[in-house]
């Protein structure tokens, strides 16, 4: 969210700030490219480093977003949020004539000077910065030589890298909207798939038919996961359901880059006495943590209070929670206190974090019995003045029953 990252600009005097994570910028210029997470230098070059080739995002404290993309992959930035794209890579004469909707890229192809590589378009807005700008740079999502190529000249470098993590802790309404969209397809999915399963259904065949209903929704498979052995999750496509126990499930996906992450119990016929009993005692706990889902309250609270949950009830597990948005697990992280600390060249700050308004987290109690039965319950849920609300309408006071026929 580019305005929650401005005021952390603003408070460490910081001029610049340049995303290199594909979070980083699908957060500030609205921009998500398939490519990004996955190619690297060797891959066009051999013998050439690891370096991801993604795109790039830098924002100026006076609130302007421009978006740095190759030649190649301009198209795909037609729709960014950016309020400027400047392209490097290419001599080809630039495009004409493109389709309605791609002005902005046409302008970025026109535009001169034009710059061989993404080193060299970097280094030449930070130039117009200024030498006494001091600049912030994702350092974790960057390789190591280009860190160096970007500090050359005398530049005012630090690593921004958590302070980026911190500013993404906190959703605008359009982007809470997107989760709750991304929440609502995985649980439309998985109450479609485990409709039909039954006794002796393939994992594969379950994922497979989770994949094709979340299609319907516009979301991509994140993941699709059970606990066969009693402990622990896999994706093995090998197995096939049992005739008595139960399961952890935990399931999500992506949609446009926002992810969904929730879990729950699969029972296999009507669920015994101690599957009930460990389900009910997951939910309590759950609901324990809820209470301590407020601003102001420690990010541990939550934690602690789940943990003191099990062990009333006479039950040890690891119950937590984390923040959910364009990574999987956002910041922050809902555990009991580690005494670390947050830190970069700009930000430092005690790991239990304080909730804020705007934050989205799961909470979620897995209880794990090799061999024997395992629960899982996992919610969503939205910080708002005073306490919370849920994401999206997650039922999670009974296993889901499976059937022994088709």
């Amino acid at each position: 969210m580019v305005a929650r990252t401005l005021d952390e600009m603003r408070a460490c005097g910081m001029d610049v700030l340049v995303g290199t994570s594909p979070a980083s910028v699908a957060d500030l210029a609205d921009y998500r490219n398939w490519l990004d997470p996955l190619f690297r230098e060797h891959m066009m070059r051999p013998g050439g480093s690891p370096a991801l080739q993604q795109a790039l995002v830098l924002l100026t404290a006076g609130g302007e977003v421009t978006l740095l993309v190759s030649a190649e992959m301009a198209a795909n930035a037609a729709g960014a949020g950016a309020g400027r794209i400047v392209v490097w890579g290419t001599d080809e004469e630039a495009p004409r004539d493109l389709p309605a909707g791609f002005r902005a890229v046409e302008e970025a192809f026109a535009r001169s000077p034009r710059h061989a590589t993404r080193a060299g378009a970097l280094a030449a807005l930070l130039d117009d910065a200024g030498a006494a700008a001091r600049i912030g740079v994702e350092r974790e999502a960057l390789a190591a030589d280009a860190w160096e190529r970007i500090a050359a000249g005398g530049r005012r470098l630090g690593d921004c890298t958590n302070l980026l993590r911190l500013a993404r802790m906190t959703k605008s309404a359009p982007q809470i909207a997107q989760l709750e969209r991304a929440a609502c397809a995985a649980e439309y999915a998985a109450a479609e798939t485990m409709a039909v399963a039954c006794v002796g259904s393939s994992w594969r065949e379950l994922a497979d038919l989770y994949r094709l209903r979340l299609a319907e929704h516009g979301a991509d498979l994140d993941h699709f996961s059970g606990s066969p052995t009693g402990y622990g999750l896999a994706t093995d496509a090998d197995y096939r359901l049992p005739e008595r126990g139960s399961m952890a499930f935990d399931h999500g996906c992506r949609l446009r880059s926002w992810f969904s992450d929730t879990g729950h119990t699969i029972a296999f016929g009507p669920p015994d006495r101690a599957c009930r009993r460990r389900q009910a005692a997951a939910r309590d706990a759950l609901l324990a943590g809820v209470e301590h889902l407020a601003p102001g309250r420690p990010a541990s609270a939550a934690a602690e209070a789940m943990r003191a949950a099990l062990a009333a009830a006479g039950l040890t597990g690891f119950p937590h929670g984390h923040g959910i948005g364009l990574e999987v697990r956002d910041y922050p992280i809902l555990v009991p206190d580690t005494g670390l600390r947050i830190e970069d060249d700009f930000v430092r700050r005690p790991a239990d974090l304080p909730l804020e308004a705007g934050m989205v987290v799961n909470l979620e109690a897995p209880l794990w019995a090799a061999g024997v039965a395992s629960v899982h319950v996992e919610r969503s849920f939205v910080i708002e003045s005073g306490g919370c609300r849920p994401l999206v309408d997650q039922p999670r006071d009974e296993p889901l029953s499976i059937s022994s026929g088709a």
